[in-house]
């Protein structure tokens, strides 16, 4: 009898308890491994996930690395559940995911019930879904803007972007102040026109007049979280009885002589100054801005100045997109463009040796303020190739020495700041410059030796020195058109330039008759390399 005991009691011990048990006998636990993720990221490192029969917590892993709780291999980590009635419910307590709290996600995650022994590979996911409380941003496509009366605006616009829903620009919702549409209104020409209510009008001892305008840009997102609102101020300047708007094309008169620049002028544009016209301006106040030491401004579109002076035309281009800088707060804002100043209004300060008479002087620029740039400006004087040229601001001349390597924009940026360089074309001049003022041309020629006499006695008999000649007119003046003192082939070319033209400050002009002809050119012959 203690021999069958015996047998039975081993016949046990071979039976797995998983599959089979006995009252009174323990259950082994259930064991669970495999992934783990917060809203679609792998669990950082030190999350602790729990299973839980309803509120009684049954087991506890924490992750040893990112995104996995438990391991397939026997000597691994895996989350360890004890016996319990019910389904196994999971949760986690992350770092940065639902605030740091435990949760069990917006979904529960669960196990459908205990079984004793029972190894599970189960991907826990836990998701839940995040308040969104973050208002957007709105950006605001330029700023405020000035105009002037008969003008058409057009709103740069502005983009709005979201943390949660993403780009959210169409939704804007734009208050344009009684500006139609986009907002693209006319303002009229007497009192702003299209605009609204909002507008409020402004008048000062300047001469300045007009209205205010603001735009206001407002939106929320599907949260309905409120973005700061944005302003943008649109001014709406009157137009005096003077002045006209830059178009594409503009003719200026001798009863509207001043062009006016506003914020919206950002196409091309060619202004035509005839020669009964001899105060034109261009007034770009409405698009400075001022600094304690500085006025700005800056042209969007290009500007090609054609004028037809005393001297002949002269031509001025400004490229797109040019900065110009004043070095006064005060400057008002008015280039000259271009004005045929009285030649005794400059001295050209003459090379050693040599004395200058002055061809021309145009101002391009506000007098003595000095206007500077950041890209090169191309001023041409037709018919003055061959001359000197140089420039005065109060009362001081320089000579431009440096030639332009091409006659280019290229080449015109490349000049250091206020920099210039001069380039024949033709029978005409070209200065690039990256500053506007008193431009001077001139021509120069050899100071005659001075008259001197000298005599001297020796002893014993010795002769007398016999006086120096009163000198006249060298051979080689008369045939010198360049002034250099010499006679050759520059004068040549000088002479051919001129060939035919009429005037009393032609330097080919070497008989002094008014004009350049065969007399001028046998002279030249006589007088050949003297």
């Amino acid at each position: 009898m203690k021999f069958q005991t015996l047998i039975v009691g081993a016949v046990l011990l071979l039976v797995p308890t998983s599959t089979y048990a006995l009252d009174g006998f323990p259950a082994f636990p259930m064991a669970f491994w495999g992934t783990v993720t917060t809203n679609g990221t792998a669990a950082p490192v030190g999350s602790v996930v729990r299973a839980y029969y309803g509120s009684t917590l049954a087991g506890t892993a924490t992750v040893q690395e990112a995104g996995v709780y438990g391991y397939t291999e026997p000597t691994k980590q895996k989350l360890i559940v004890a016996e319990g009635t019910g389904a196994i419910t999971f949760k986690i307590q992350a770092t940065g995911f639902n605030s740091g709290a435990e949760t069990g996600g917006t979904t529960p995650v669960t196990y459908s019930a205990f079984t004793s022994g029972l190894t599970v590979q189960k991907g826990l996911a836990f998701n839940i879904t995040v308040p969104d409380t973050a208002s957007p941003v709105i950006t605001l496509h330029g700023g405020d803007v000035t105009i002037y009366q008969g003008t058409t605006y057009v709103d740069a616009g502005a983009t709005a972007l979201d943390n949660v829903d993403g780009d959210i620009t169409s939704n804007i919702v734009i208050n344009s102040c009684g500006f139609t549409g986009a907002p693209r209104q006319n303002v009229g020409s007497s009192g702003g026109g299209g605009a609204g209510s909002c507008c409020s009008g402004f008048g000062g001892s300047n001469g300045v007049s007009g209205l205010s305008c603001p735009i206001t840009y407002n939106i929320s997102d599907a949260a309905s979280n409120h973005a700061i609102q944005i302003t943008r101020t649109v001014t709406i300047l009157n137009v005096s009885s003077s002045a006209q708007l830059l178009s594409e094309n503009t003719t200026v008169s001798t009863s509207n002589p001043e062009v006016l620049v506003g914020d919206n002028n950002t196409a091309s544009s060619i202004i035509t100054i005839p020669s009964s016209v001899t105060n034109a301006t261009v007034n770009v106040s409405a698009i400075t801005t001022s600094t304690a030491n500085s006025t700005t401004a800056t042209l969007q579109g290009s500007m090609t100045i054609n004028a037809s002076t005393a001297i002949g035309a002269v031509k001025v281009e400004i490229p797109a997109g040019i900065q110009i800088v004043a070095g006064t707060p005060t400057w008002n804002g008015i280039i000259n463009v271009p004005q045929v100043k009285e030649n005794s209004t400059v001295t050209a300060t003459p090379d050693s040796g040599k004395t200058s008479a002055v061809s021309s002087v145009i101002e391009v620029g506000y007098g003595d303020v000095k206007l500077t740039f950041d890209k090169g400006v191309r001023l041409k004087i037709a018919g003055q190739a061959g001359k000197y040229v140089g420039y005065s601001r109060s009362g001081v001349f320089t000579t431009i020495t440096t030639v332009c390597s091409a006659d280019s924009q290229a080449v015109g940026d490349a000049l250091p700041l206020e920099g210039d360089c001069k380039i024949d074309i033709g029978s005409d001049l070209v200065v690039w410059t990256k500053h506007f003022t008193n431009f001077v041309t001139y021509t120069q020629t050899t100071t005659p030796a001075s008259s001197s006499s000298s005599s001297s006695s020796g002893g014993g008999g010795g002769g007398g020195g016999a006086p120096a000649p009163t000198p006249t007119t060298s051979a080689s003046a008369k045939g010198d058109a360049t002034g250099d003192g010499k006679v050759d082939v520059l004068d040549f070319n000088s002479l051919l330039i001129q060939w035919g033209k009429a005037g009393t400050s032609l330097t080919a002009d070497l008989d002094k008759n008014g004009t350049v002809d065969i007399f001028d050119f046998n002279l030249l012959l006589i007088n050949w390399s003297r």
